[in-house]
């Protein structure tokens, strides 16, 4: 158990009229971007609170299984079928043909099954990558066999899959979800969840140094919610989460400081609709994009909404889709070459890809995952961009012929074009398991290898793979 220095801040938004200047790699210059020197970053409010304690929260649900509670993570559903896609565009771009799915195998490089069951809940398993190619996990394990507290274990590990460090972390007396982690230049880590999900639930955002996993700071956002997604600009940390009490949950976003946790900015944009659900965030240029899907008129509605620092409104950068389906949802969204970002999501039962102009918002190309032609069925949930020089996107998520309990995790790589370069799978024959492993993260290195991080349940076993 580290030694937690456990931080509580409360937000306090920023005035339209801060304004921040712009170094290479942060946010845009002009009206309100961020900077990259601590001058330029510390033109904020004195007044604004660094990370403080405090007690506040919201009640919530007393669950204490340990199963998925069903909101940590819309790309649990894993139910497929090869419908049609109801779009809202009148004029949308049609979904090119299937793929030739004759190409080489990704080379699985190594793969590690945990000895050790972990607590069990799905969807709180995210992996991320480190600067020099290895990468970090976290899993959820008891406190001890004895006890219903469920913590993080946090780990860092090699490109060879060798384990650097270990550290069991717990910031409050039940279950702590991390849901997404970043890394900056330096190995240090950023991660965005929740505290006491099955209490008083509490929105967190942490962050551990690379080297030991330490706690150096956490924000504790005082109501129920979760920060799904963060991204680090260099310049600063930017979480995105849905928080507040049901039914009037709403979109937040927060930048930080990255060596002290304070509050650069928020902002709370109004949506005219009900049940968002984010899952996705790309910055860079001045400009925050992030993947949400809500409800609209019964349709479950998939945008990408831009927001400009320093602003507290939103808006549509494009609309990818609607359907009633309760499978549609947000999966993950990324910066893709310098002007472009893909954006991973399911609508209905069926997941798409697609790329889209970051200036204008045109729907550049789209491709429905089933067309990669792997398997009978085929559901992605975890997308990242892919370096030179051989870029492009790589996919992951789960597919199978028959039955799902015999599916397996898959993993390709798409070219700049979207046409399938390899792809590679990881079964429970593969891993000895006796469910199989579903997919709940992917992360890329600097030299272009994947590596994917499952859960098997039954057994209850961390799986992680490496991909050239």
């Amino acid at each position: 158990m580290s030694q937690l220095n456990d931080l509580r801040s409360y937000p306090i938004l920023l005035g339209a009229a801060l304004t921040l200047a712009c170094g290479p790699g942060g946010f845009a210059s002009d009206q309100g971007g961020f900077g990259t020197t601590d001058a330029e970053l510390g033109a904020t409010d004195d007044s604004q609170p660094s990370p403080s304690t405090s007690n506040d929260s919201s009640p919530t649900d007393t669950d204490t299984d340990d199963t998925d509670d069903g909101d940590t993570d819309s790309s649990a559903d894993t139910n497929t079928d090869n419908g049609a896609d109801d779009w809202s565009d009148p004029d949308p771009d049609p979904p090119p043909d299937p793929i030739d799915p004759i190409k080489p195998e990704c080379a699985r490089v190594w793969t590690h099954v945990d000895p050790e069951p972990s607590h069990g809940h799905i969807g709180a398993t995210p992996i991320g990558g480190r600067p020099d190619g290895g990468f970090i996990s976290v899993t959820p394990v008891l406190e001890h066999p004895e006890s219903v507290n469920v913590d993080a274990r946090v780990r860092s590990w090699t490109a060879n899959g060798a384990l650097d460090w270990d550290q069991q972390i717990s910031w409050d007396v039940h279950r702590d979800d991390p849901l997404d982690l970043v890394t900056d230049n330096a190995g240090d880590i950023f991660l965005g969840g929740r505290i006491n999900a099955n209490t008083f639930e509490d929105a967190m955002v942490a962050k551990l140094d690379g080297a030991t996993g330490e706690v150096l700071w956490t924000y504790l956002q005082g109501e129920r919610g979760s920060f799904y997604s963060v991204a680090h600009t260099g310049a600063a940390l930017v979480a995105a989460g849905i928080v507040g009490p049901f039914p009037t949950r709403r979109l937040l976003v927060i930048a930080f400081e990255p060596d002290t946790g304070k509050i650069l900015w928020e902002a709370a944009p109004a949506l005219a609709t009900t049940a968002p659900t984010v899952r996705g965030l790309a910055v860079g240029g001045g400009l925050v994009d992030v993947l949400l899907a809500h409800t609209s008129a019964d349709q479950v509605r998939v945008d990408i909404l831009r927001l400009v620092p320093l602003g507290t409104e939103a808006t549509v950068l494009t609309s990818l889709g609607e359907d009633p389906s309760k499978d549609t949802a947000p999966h993950d969204l990324e910066r893709f070459g310098p002007n472009q970002l893909a954006a991973l999501y399911s609508l209905g039962e069926e997941s798409w890809l697609a790329v889209v102009d970051r200036g204008s918002g045109e729907l550049m190309q789209t491709l429905a995952i089933a067309g990669l032609g792997l398997a009978m069925n085929i559901q992605a949930s975890e997308l990242v961009e892919l370096p030179a020089p051989h870029p492009g996107l790589g996919v992951a998520g789960m597919l199978w012929d028959g039955d799902f309990a015999d599916s397996s995790t898959f993993v390709a790589r798409l070219d700049q074009g979207l046409q399938l370069v390899c792809s590679g799978r990881v079964s429970k024959a593969d891993v000895g398991t006796s469910w199989a492993p579903q997919v709940r993260g992917l992360t890329v290195a600097p030299n272009g290898a994947l590596t994917t991080g499952s859960f098997a349940g039954g057994t209850r076993r961390s799986v992680f793979a490496r991909w050239d």
